[in-house]
């Protein structure tokens, strides 16, 4: 059976990887690479991330090693490894160097918390620049405003956004009906009045 770290360094040759996703790599070699793939159980990979958290964040300096910055490590950044070991674990079985059935160890470890990006939702006076430069660009077809606002109000996706049809959108109740199978229940949201008048 292949070692974890002989997995690594085929997942590494395969393709192009960026920095980050190599560090994450490296990290996994070095706590868990002599180990044979089938053999890590959860409770390594849950010591493995002890160490990680114990270790903190690492500030990279000009010439030297990486030197410990003394910060916690963001539940994000946690979450980032295990995903890494995770694509390790699927690799292998891809490889057939594991059994299908095979159960990877990080399942079951729970998720590390996340705060909320605020960058990550448009805030309302991007909204406001988007819907100028889409007036200007959308001249023969007229709707592209009215699809971002309604995507801005609503939190509809692309494909509910174009699977919606007149029959959906109910303007005296100021909401629209659909039956959005990601989801796999009816959903109703709301629609405002400048979002009726456009």
């Amino acid at each position: 059976m292949a070692t974890l770290s002989a997995v690594v360094d085929a997942f590494v040759a395969s393709r192009e990887h960026d920095r980050a996703t190599l560090g994450r790599l490296a990290f996994w070699v070095e706590c868990l690479g002599s180990r044979e793939l089938s053999a890590i159980t959860p409770e390594d990979v849950d010591a493995a991330l002890v160490r990680l958290a114990e270790r903190g964040r690492l500030v990279p300096r000009r010439g030297h090693d990486t030197a410990a910055a003394g910060v916690p490590l963001a539940g994000s950044t946690c979450n980032r490894y295990v995903f890494q070991l995770q694509s390790i674990f699927k690799y292998a079985r891809r490889l057939r160097l594991l059994p299908r059935a095979h159960v990877p160890t990080t399942r079951g470890i729970e998720k590390a918390p996340e705060p909320l990006d605020p960058n990550r939702y448009l805030r309302p006076e991007e909204v406001e620049r988007l819907l100028k430069v889409a007036r200007v660009l959308d001249t023969r077809w007229g709707r592209l405003p009215a699809l971002i606002l309604t995507a801005f109000h609503t939190g509809l996706r692309v494909g509910n956004l174009q699977a919606l049809r007149w029959r959906d959108v109910d303007l005296a109740a100021c909401r629209t009906l659909g039956d959005f199978r990601i989801r796999r229940y009816q959903e109703s949201s709301p629609v405002g009045a400048r979002l009726r008048a456009t």
